[in-house]
């Protein structure tokens, strides 16, 4: 016999019951599904918890409800809420500016929840959620999943410290606490259903949360939902410590620095504070700006801490430009529009500080321009802020107080500079990382002290050998790797120092260098009359190297470094050959000095002074001839070598061997879009930044608009060319990067439509997106430092791309580029529509005039400095990129000395940052 129902036919009272049971599951389906069609599901979404990023929050459109693995995760905050009141509403708001701030939440949305019980993964969720926070609404109290949440929150609350933060959304909280209006008609039909011991576990729930200090909507924010949302969130982020940004728990000796740090940051004045902390490197610069930050972010909604920006700005493509989006994704905490280059940065930065007291640290900021292009003016910023700047380079802020100066700001800057620690509290350091307690054992104590004294009170140092000792107790092992140290300096020690060493031109190094392995503790006069004769130009080195925090001058013109610094120097010249000290260009060591003087070299020259000589061989430039208790027979040993010892002052040494920006006004038809353009202007949103110390730009503009505006309506090409420095201002940084030119293209496009759009694959697609960009519109574009005529075609193309009236402005260094377009226009019978300009060089009056604004901040120089400046400006020759690197350089120093021995070097060495940018012209050119 066959099965019935299978394979065989069923009978027929069987068939009805078969087809009975088959419409009852499909309408059974149906209504599910139409039930989640009315209220769709969502995923709840968690963050990962890096302080460092913004990710922005996913629309509630593509959420669904929460799955095992998503409820396998650690939350912070746990959101308990009635979804018919306020799941696409305010929790919906709340869920979203949580997410967005990077906090890790969980929001179920699960309406049809099977069983008496929370599920194992809710409860997992509940209980490992630091925060929860239910959201009392008017139907909250009629579902039983909120209370049995509630009441599991509660137990957590009363067990293990979790916080509560209720809400009272559209209730009062003695509501609440005393369940009444529609909490009491809710309960009622609860008594109905549930037993006594469950009912009234509910009921201590509520009034224990309606106990607790919360937000209720109207009284917190006369009912305005993004207010009280934005209050919660900073609560949460206060709570979570999210704002704050990591210390090591063994801080030594941080008192002292916070006060001080407090004294300068908090005074009578309400206005805006910069302060700059500045000293060598590992002093503690970073951990003391970051205690502070800490301390104060709890009294700011907009904080934000961008460490290394020396590093990122220099060594990333684009570092600036990513610096400027984080600052300003965790100043909004939202994910912005792309920042296209630095310019358009300095716009969006200002509008996002605009009516904000913010917290801001810049950390080992290196130079005066990456603090302007982040943090720009004390006027961007809301009565109150603070900014915190660390560096190693004090003429960075030198550079701010000049500028506050000239603002009239001088009460917004302060500056501190760290000591070194103590001998107690070094030990103490130490004694934490080495051994994991404030002191050393004490049969450890005596060579604990010989270690703390070989870092000689610089907190890195003394971190890191801590961590190289710890857990040894082999008494041998730390008397050899004290003798290593003695020689040869520890290399992840070296490796931070080596930062401040690594940006000094040659004739700073070798000053550093000399001071290092020879002069350290001598009177500043003795080696500068060698440093003279090398043309090193010592006064403006040593200045150098003092500001940098690499040498410090005592009150009786002693050469001063601290010992870490005279071991990296020492290091540096010992790496020239590590075996043989008559092949490294200094020789510190009497010994081997002495190994050096009685060796076979060719010594073709030498000058002696006091302790130290220079010598003409193959290697060798300077030695240390302090030999103290060396033998006298060993000295006689120079004499059978024939070598003679001059006792005079140092004599002249002759052979010394050291020896795109884009911009366009779009013509709009509709009244929206004029609307936007006169908005964009009136806001000068599409305007590049210019410096404040403009001169002699009038006749150039009178120029410009002639050739731009004349009798014809047509499409004008302008090109403007002439030697780099110039003043023309980078379209030739597209030879430079990967896919540059489709970058560029990408650039001008969503600049043209204000939108973003699919990817450009390649450069011939771009060329076919810039055409329809450009199609029927009135455009302005500057294409600025273009060096081959192919970058323009695939940019700006053809005059038939634009509308009437359209203005292309080329800049370029290479006539040969402006040529080519001019044959291209006369080939098309454009002959009009082509026009260039070279500008000419400045003359004498606004030469000096353009130095003194930045040398002296005024037009003109001082009196007693105006034959100096004019000595200076006649080096430049009218080229302004000259005469403003020059102005930077001379800019707050009033040594004259100082000024002449510049001058002199000068003539002789050109500006390194001059013939950089000189060179750029050079580079092209055929061998």
């Amino acid at each position: 016999m066959y099965r019935e129902g299978f394979l065989g036919l069923p009978s027929f009272s069987s068939s009805i019951v078969a087809i009975a049971t088959a419409v009852a599951a499909i309408f059974f389906f149906w209504f599910l599904f139409k039930k989640r069609e009315v209220h769709p599901p969502k995923i709840p979404t968690a963050i990962p918890n890096n302080n460092t990023s913004t990710t922005a929050a996913p629309s509630t459109s593509e959420s669904s409800s929460a799955s095992t693995a998503d409820l396998a995760r650690n939350y912070e905050v746990f959101l308990n809420f009635r979804g018919t009141d306020t799941r696409e509403s305010f929790t919906d708001f709340l869920y979203t500016y949580l997410v967005g701030a990077g906090i890790h939440t969980f929001r179920d949305d699960n309406e049809l929840r099977i069983g008496e019980e929370i599920s194992p993964e809710l409860l997992k969720a509940i209980k490992e959620s630091k925060i929860s926070i239910p959201i009392f609404s008017k139907n909250y109290a009629s579902s039983k999943w909120c209370l049995l949440e509630l009441a599991q929150m509660v137990e957590c609350h009363a067990n293990e410290g979790q916080k509560i933060f209720p809400i009272f959304y559209d209730v009062d909280a003695s509501d609440v606490r005393n369940q009444k209006g529609s909490y009491e008609e809710a309960f009622r039909l609860h008594e109905k259903k549930f037993d006594e011991k469950t009912v009234q576990r509910w009921r201590d729930a509520l009034r224990t949360v309606g106990q607790l200090k919360g937000y209720e909507l109207d009284k917190e924010t006369n009912g305005y939902e993004g207010e009280l949302v934005k209050k919660v969130v900073r609560s949460v982020l206060l709570q979570l410590k999210k704002n704050y940004t990591h210390v090591p728990d063994e801080l030594v000796g941080m008192d002292h620095h916070v006060e001080e740090m407090t004294r300068l940051l908090h005074d009578d004045s309400d206005g805006v504070r910069i302060i700059g902390i500045h000293g060598m490197g590992g002093l503690g610069k970073t951990t003391i700006a970051k205690v502070i930050y800490n301390q104060l972010c709890e009294s700011y909604e907009y904080c934000c801490f961008l460490e290394d920006v020396r590093e990122k700005a220099k060594h990333q493509q684009d570092g600036l430009v990513n610096l400027q989006k984080q600052l300003v994704s965790r100043i909004l905490k939202v994910d912005l529009p792309a920042i296209v280059d630095v310019d358009d940065g300095i716009n969006k930065i200002k509008d996002a500080f605009h009516g904000k007291k913010v917290l801001i640290v810049l950390d080992d900021v290196d130079e005066k321009s990456q603090f302007d292009k982040l943090a720009g003016e004390c006027s961007w910023f809301e009565k109150e802020s603070k900014i915190i700047v660390t560096t190693r380079n004090k003429e960075v802020l030198n550079a701010l107080e000049m500028t506050c100066i000239k603002k009239d700001l001088l009460q917004a800057y302060r500056s501190y500079e760290p000591d070194l620690m103590s001998d107690y509290h070094s030990l103490q350091l130490f004694s934490k990382y080495a051994f994991m307690r404030d002191s050393p054992p004490e049969d450890f104590s005596i060579l604990s002290e010989k270690v703390v004294s070989a870092a000689a009170g610089l907190p890195l140092v003394l971190v890191v050998l801590g961590s190289l000792f710890f857990g040894n107790e082999d008494k041998d092992l730390w008397e050899e790797k004290l003798r290593e140290l003695e020689k040869i300096p520890n290399e992840e020690v070296l490796k931070k120092l080596r930062i401040s060493f690594e940006p000094l031109n040659d004739r700073q190094k070798c000053i550093f260098l000399d001071i290092a392995c020879l002069f350290t503790g001598q009177d500043k006069a003795n080696p500068c009359y060698m440093w003279d004769d090398c043309e090193l130009y010592p006064r403006n080195g040593i200045n150098t190297l003092v500001l940098r925090s690499l040498v410090k001058v005592g009150d009786d013109n002693t050469l001063r470094m601290h010992d870490q610094l005279r071991d990296l120097g020492r290091e540096i010249v010992r790496e020239e050959n590590f075996n043989e000290p008559a092949e490294r260009s200094r020789v510190w060591r009497p010994e081997e000095a002495l190994d050096v003087l009685t060796g076979e070299f060719n010594i073709t020259m030498h000058v002696c002074y006091k302790s130290w000589l220079i010598l003409g061989t193959k290697y060798v430039e300077a030695l240390n001839l302090d030999f103290g208790a060396v033998e006298q027979k060993e000295f006689e040993q120079l004499e059978s070598y024939g070598k003679s010892w001059d006792s005079a002052a140092c004599k002249e040494v002759a052979d010394y061997e050291r020896a795109i920006e884009f911009n366009m006004l779009d013509r709009y038809g509709e009244l929206v879009n004029k609307v936007v353009k006169n908005v964009l202007l009136q806001l000068k949103k599409n305007y590049t930044h210019v410096p404040d110390e403009l001169v002699g730009m009038d006749h150039h503009v009178e120029e410009m608009t002639r050739l731009l505006h004349d009798d014809s309506d047509g499409v004008r090409i302008i090109g403007i060319h002439g030697m780099g420095g110039l003043g023309k201002t980078t379209i030739a940084k597209a030879k430079h990067q990967q896919d540059g030119l489709v970058n560029l293209q990408k650039q001008l496009v969503s600049r043209i439509l204000k939108v973003d759009l699919p990817p450009i694959v390649d450069v011939d697609d771009g060329i076919n997106k810039i055409k329809d960009a450009f199609h029927g519109k009135k455009v302005l574009i500057v294409l600025d430092d273009v060096d081959e005529k192919s970058q323009f075609d695939k940019l700006a193309g053809e005059c038939s791309w634009f509308e009437k009236e359209s203005k292309i402005i080329v800049t370029t260094r290479n006539k040969e580029v402006l040529n080519a377009l001019e044959v291209t226009c006369i080939k098309k019978g454009l002959l009009q529509a082509y026009k260039s300009y070279e500008p000419e060089l400045m003359n004498d009056y606004h030469s000096l005039q353009l130095f003194s604004k930045y040398a002296f901040m005024r037009d003109s120089p001082p009196e007693d400095y105006y034959i100096l400046s004019k000595k200076v400006v006649s080096t430049a020759a009218g080229l302004p990129l000259i005469l403003v690197v020059l102005g930077s350089l001379f800019f707050g120093n009033e040594d004259k000395d100082l000024w002449e021995e510049k001058l002199r070097e000068l003539e002789k060495i050109p500006n390194e940052e001059v013939l950089k940018k000189l060179r750029i012209s050079f580079e092209p050119l055929k061998s």
